[in-house]
């Protein structure tokens, strides 16, 4: 079980929940992404974490420790 210290909603509802962690930003202040409605497009286009991480390097060790 994951416990986030300080952790508050944003605002009703996973995506509500979820979006401001993954992304930085609220719900309302992204783009529509809702099939349906108009001028819709895919969530390709939010900023994701992830992408600010993209080509970078990563390793990992047994040998490394951390106190």
């Amino acid at each position: 079980m994951i416990i986030f210290i300080g952790y508050n909603i944003v605002g009703d509802g996973t995506p509500a929940a979820l979006l401001p962690i993954l992304t930085g930003k609220t719900e309302k202040e992204l783009p529509e992404a809702r099939r349906g409605h108009v001028g819709a497009n895919t969530v390709d286009k939010f900023p994701w974490i992830w992408n600010k991480f993209k080509g970078r390097k990563e390793f990992h060790s047994k040998s490394c420790f951390f106190k």
